[in-house]
């Protein structure tokens, strides 16, 4: 045989083959059932037991060699379990998985149809009182792999009642097409088209107590329920179809997620232009956002049938009083005494305590400085004469790629008339320029030659490779700075923490009253509350709210351009105070701008505390960025730890699960 005659042998069995896989993938996948039918009879005896038969038709495209049902546990007890098909009685197995008692059972089908007989004895499913006795069963569970396109059934009673009117009988949920009715003051009969995958069915009879004459297997109950129960069901509403909820749900989304995203971005660009008008948006923002936030959270438990709509109607009012009690607490304990102070600008450095201090009195909530207020204070030592930065260019891909390195060199390590937070990081530094880490992966400590000099890159090397010890710094250095705040008298003792954590707790208990989900509600109202208003429980003194105040003045004169050019570039001190003072103030690209564009074509000189060889060639933004990769060495170190008819309602009764087929 030729090399083309076994080639083409070889690619006659390989197209075989895959022709033999694909008849067999299409076979599997063509593999599949359906429910045409069930009918649901539940025969209760004298002794309050009820017979359970369950018919349900299978219709099977392909071949299916075992099904199962799953009965879910509960304070009733299931014995006796049978399972037939076609006159017969097929071997099947029990498995308890999850709260459910799975009957599993065997057999042989290929593209027919098959029913099956479920057979099963119930105690203690029924609740007696003095004069009702209350079967309330899911008769189809929400566990079925399939939908049912036709469900039928009955509830036999014992015997006769004397009258049809003694008998109650309601069917959950609302399925349009349900239907419920008494037949020869005995049997209680139902049906319900179209029952999708799921989705749960629930009867609810109710009849005389003196139908049962030995109730040995139910559970007993005290007083009359009649009038109760009537009530209840009266009440019900209802449930959310998905219909319904998708049309409620998905706009109410959309309106949360366009406000979020598009109000964010609007307060954004306003604070650019007016931070007091943006700051307003973006609260106005934060509030319709929560408020969407806690619809969708109603809507979705709504729709899952978790919260009744009873709830729902008193929600609002919860999450009013909570609103209110945490304005009323706030107005109360929160609000900050009343300041008046002269002038819309405060032109001059209002105070000459550190910047972290500065930081620390802005931020009333956390009462304590962010990294940021580290590369503050590493310039204001710069102007105590303590330290100076000097710029030397990097080597730059193509000349354009790159950035520039700073030295920081040490000209004076006398430390006894500095604030505790910069004596601790002078001496950081000086420790960083006295050694050096050595090697790729176990960094061991070294001298380093140059005891009175290091760059920006050694420093966050040094940082990086001690990160806990970075730690433990950064908590030292954070602690000082917060203690030298409070010892200046700028935070007041009277907070409306525990106020609002007791008044809320009221509001909880309260709510759970009528609805567990109501109460979690009013937290997550309360959690949101205190994200979007941090600051509206602690206050400062009056002392605190005068500093506050003239630091806000000053932050205004340094975000308006057009009141900042006016200062000249001979005032040099004073810009360079600004530039320390502006990193608290969560302005200082604003200051490096307005710098920039002040010092761009200033041709004098200049005696600059920061930088060495004055300020030719100076920008404040290349220094700003510079000096900003300090305070993210911090940021990496420190974050490198380990770590009649169917009514609505119902679903209250038990019984339920599902089944399926394989």
């Amino acid at each position: 045989m030729d090399r083309a005659s076994k080639a083409l042998v070889i690619l006659t069995k390989a197209l075989v083959i895959l022709t033999l896989l694909l008849l067999l993938s299409l076979t599997a996948s063509a593999k599949s059932y359906t429910l045409p039918k069930a009918f649901i009879s539940m025969n209760v005896n004298p002794d309050g037991s009820v017979d359970v038969s369950e018919d349900v038709t299978f219709s099977f495209t392909g071949s299916f060699t075992y099904a199962y049902r799953d009965i879910p546990d509960g304070k009733w007890g299931v014995s006796g379990v049978e399972v037939w098909s076609d006159g017969r009685k097929l071997r099947h197995e029990l498995s308890q998985s999850g709260g459910e008692t799975r009957i599993k059972w065997h057999y042989s089908a290929s593209n027919e149809q098959k029913t099956f007989s479920i057979r099963y004895k119930l105690a203690g499913a029924i609740h007696c009182y003095s004069d009702v006795c209350d079967l309330n069963w899911k008769v189809w569970g929400s566990g079925w792999e399939k939908g049912v396109a036709d469900l039928e059934g009955e509830v036999i009673l014992p015997s006769e009642v004397k009258h049809a009117k003694e008998v109650y009988a309601w069917g959950h949920p609302d399925m349009k097409k349900g239907k419920i009715a008494m037949s020869d003051n005995r049997k209680v009969i139902f049906q319900t088209f179209n029952v999708p995958a799921g989705q749960w069915i629930e009867v609810r009879t109710v009849f005389p107590r003196y139908v049962l004459e030995e109730p040995e297997f139910v559970t007993l109950g005290e007083g009359e329920m009649l009038q109760s129960i009537i009530e209840e069901e009266s009440n019900y509403k209802p449930p959310m179809s998905e219909e319904e909820f998708m049309w409620l749900f998905i706009p109410l989304f959309m309106v949360t997620w366009c406000a979020g995203f598009f109000g964010g971005i609007s307060s954004a660009v306003l604070h650019r232009f007016n931070p007091r008008i943006g700051k307003l948006a973006g609260k106005l923002t934060a509030t319709v956002f929560v408020a969407g936030f806690i619809t969708m959270f109603l809507v979705f438990f709504m729709g899952q049938d978790m919260i009744p709509w009873t709830a729902l109607m008193i929600t609002p009012a919860f999450l009013a009083v909570e609103a209110i009690a945490f304005f009323t607490i706030w107005h109360l304990y929160g609000r900050e005494p009343d300041v008046h102070t002269q002038g819309i600008y405060e032109r001059e450095v209002p105070y000459d305590y550190s910047p972290s201090v500065v930081d620390a009195l802005l931020h009333q909530n956390r009462q304590k400085p962010g990294l940021n207020s580290i590369t503050a204070e590493l310039l204001d030592l710069c102007l105590k004469d303590r330290l100076k930065l000097k710029r030397i260019e990097g080597d730059k891909l193509f000349g354009i790629f790159g950035s520039d390195e700073y030295e920081i060199r040490i000209l004076d390590r006398k430390k006894s008339d500095l604030p505790d937070s910069e004596r601790y990081l002078l001496s950081m530094i000086e420790s960083t320029a006295r050694y050096r880490h050595e090697g790729l992966i176990f960094k061991k400590k070294a001298e380093d030659g140059t005891p009175d000099l290091v760059t920006l890159t050694e420093l966050k090397e040094y940082l990086k490779a001690q990160p806990h010890t970075t730690r433990q710094w950064l908590q030292g250095w954070e602690k000082m700075a917060a203690e030298q705040a409070k010892s200046m008298g700028f935070f007041s003792k009277k907070t409306g923490y525990m106020p609002l954590v007791m008044v809320s707790l009221v509001v909880a208990l309260l709510a759970a009253a009528f609805s567990p989900f109501i109460s979690v509600v009013v937290v997550i109202e309360l959690v949101l509350l205190v994200a979007v208003f941090p600051d509206a429980m602690p206050n400062r003194t009056r002392k605190g709210a005068e500093h506050y105040e003239r630091w806000m003045r000053l932050k205004k004169f340094l975000e308006d351009f057009s009141s900042l050019k006016d200062v000249p570039p001979d005032a040099i001190v004073l810009w360079e105070k600004y530039l320390v003072y502006s990193i608290p103030l969560g302005v200082a690209d604003k200051v490096q701008e307005a710098m920039d564009k002040v010092f761009k074509d200033y041709t004098g000189e200049v005696e600059s505390h920061i930088m060495a060889g004055g300020l030719h060639g100076f920008s404040a933004s290349s220094l700003g960025s510079a000096v900003g990769g300090f305070s993210s060495a911090f940021a990496t170190a420190t974050s490198t730890s380990g770590s009649g008819g169917f009514s609505g309602g119902g679903g209250g009764g038990g019984g339920g699960g599902g089944g399926g087929a394989g």
